[in-house]
């Protein structure tokens, strides 16, 4: 029998045993001799031995949730099409002629403008009256359209719009639609080297002209003095004048000017004129049409003969009678535009009126001196790289969206919605903007690229309005049938 004191006392000396243990290892002693011979640990000289704070734990920031993106899509779209087995096919449409161009840029047939209205869209909207219009209901790129006040417009019968862009909208390939697109678009048709069907750049926009011609609107301005000045008989500079530095140099290109004025005069002669009866009546029976398009100095021979500065030509012995009776041998002298020029300008002096002076011998409808001065002047001073009469902003709306906007400075007689034009996606048309091969604005339709039997489109399922409900849309040339003849 155990007795309780000795269950006890071996209780009390595991208990003792586990507790030397514990000791032995918190002090680092195993139970292992400490050689003798090993020195105590002592910390560098000068040092002293810290404790190294624990380091706190960096704070989390709480992440800020992305806002909502504004997408501008009527309440009513049908992402979901449920189309019949007809509007699962190919509607097929036939044209006189077809793709001359499909590019927005470019296109100007009524057939080939109806295939790029299904396959792009404009800035504006246009109710039945022609009135521009915008709205998230609308196909358009624009939220809103509104005229602003009339706080810090130039001088001149200006007034200010603004129109508002729709945000989240996508094109038929899902890329963005950004402000940067619109302004491509814009300006592309606004350049000084577009013109075709949907030009901007004759619309009465503050900027507008001085982006399309690229001369700055003080340069016209101080050229447009310089003309009005005028020249005095001598060929100086009238008493009285503005800027006489101006007017200096404008007039100091009057023989450039010259020369351009008399080769309009030489390339209408040769227009109009140069066929054998004329060739050989005015000139020679032994010369043709031929012979004149063959050579400049007979050009400009026969214009100065049409003008009446050649007396008479002799063409046995080659020489020409001038008007001032002085004799060219033309075996060692040419007619050039510029003896040309010295003619008529020795004739006429310093008159340039239309009765009886240089003017008089324009070409029907041509351009005058005065012109061709403005232009040699102009043409040094050319480079304009913004429409200052359009910028671009932001507007925050009563839905909390923050929307770009174009703000638009225009002549009060000039209708915003002539503003309105087609929106090219830039990535694509940047880099060759006469490519047709593609069509991926944002229509109701894109165009399937490589298709040999016309021009098939396919609904677009990132169209504003919804996906049509017709899935294809095929364009076929028809040739026109030949009229029968009558009886």
């Amino acid at each position: 029998m155990i007795s309780l004191f000795t269950v006890k006392g071996r209780r009390m000396t595991a208990v003792l045993a586990v507790a030397v243990l514990i000791l032995l290892a918190m002090t680092g002693c195993t139970g292992a001799e400490i050689p003798s011979d090993m020195p105590p640990v002592t910390p560098p000289s000068g040092q002293n031995i810290t404790k190294v704070p624990t380091a706190e734990p960096t704070a989390v920031p709480t992440p800020t949730p992305e806002p909502t993106p504004i997408v501008d899509l009527p309440a009513d779209r049908i992402d979901k099409v449920q189309r019949t087995i007809a509007e699962n096919g190919v509607e097929v449409v036939t044209r006189s002629s077809i793709e001359v161009s499909l590019n927005p840029f470019y296109c100007e047939t009524e057939d080939d403008i109806s295939v790029v209205d299904r396959t792009q869209l404009k800035l504006l909207a246009v109710d039945e009256n022609g009135a521009a219009q915008a709205g998230i209901d609308l196909p358009c790129f624009a939220y809103s359209v509104e005229k602003g006040d009339s706080e810090g417009l130039p001088e001149g019968n200006w007034e200010r719009y603004r129109i508002s862009l729709k945000e989240g909208l996508v094109f038929a390939d899902g890329t963005p639609i950004t402000a940067e697109d619109v302004m491509f678009s814009l300006y592309t048709l606004a350049d000084v080297g577009y013109d075709r069907v949907f030009d901007l750049g004759g619309l009465d926009i503050y900027g507008m002209r001085a982006y399309s011609t690229q001369i700055p609107e003080s340069v016209r301005a101080a050229a447009d003095k310089a003309i009005a000045a005028g020249i005095t008989e001598e060929g100086t500079c009238p008493e009285g004048t503005e800027d006489t530095e101006v007017w200096e140099e404008l007039w100091g290109g009057f023989d450039e000017a010259g020369i351009r004025f008399t080769q309009t005069i030489i390339d209408e002669s040769i227009r109009k004129y140069c066929k054998d009866a004329y060739v050989q009546t005015f000139l020679s029976p032994y010369l043709t049409a031929a012979h004149v398009e063959a050579k400049d100095s007979l050009k400009v021979l026969l214009a100065m003969r049409l003008s009446g500065f050649v007396r008479s030509f002799n063409y046995s012995k080659n020489t020409m009678r001038d008007c001032f009776d002085v004799v060219h041998e033309l075996d060692t002298e040419e007619m050039t535009v510029e003896l040309f020029w010295e003619m008529i300008k020795q004739y006429y002096n310093w008159d340039l009126s239309l009765e009886n002076g240089i003017n008089y011998e324009r070409p029907s409808g041509g351009k005058l001196i005065e012109d061709y001065l403005f232009d040699v002047y102009c043409e040094k001073y050319l480079g304009v790289e913004n429409i200052e009469g359009i910028t671009l902003s932001e507007m925050t709306f009563e839905d909390g969206a923050v929307r770009p906007c174009l703000d638009v400075i225009i002549g009060k007689n000039e209708d915003i919605s002539g503003l309105n034009f087609y929106v090219a996606e830039k990535a694509v048309y940047e880099s060759d903007p006469a490519r047709t091969d593609v069509l991926t604005g944002a229509g109701e339709y894109y165009r399937e690229p490589g298709y040999p039997l016309g021009v098939m489109l396919t609904a677009n399922p990132n169209y504003l309005l919804g996906e049509p409900a017709q899935l294809y849309i095929r364009y076929e040339y028809e040739e026109p049938a030949e009229e029968e003849p009558q009886q």
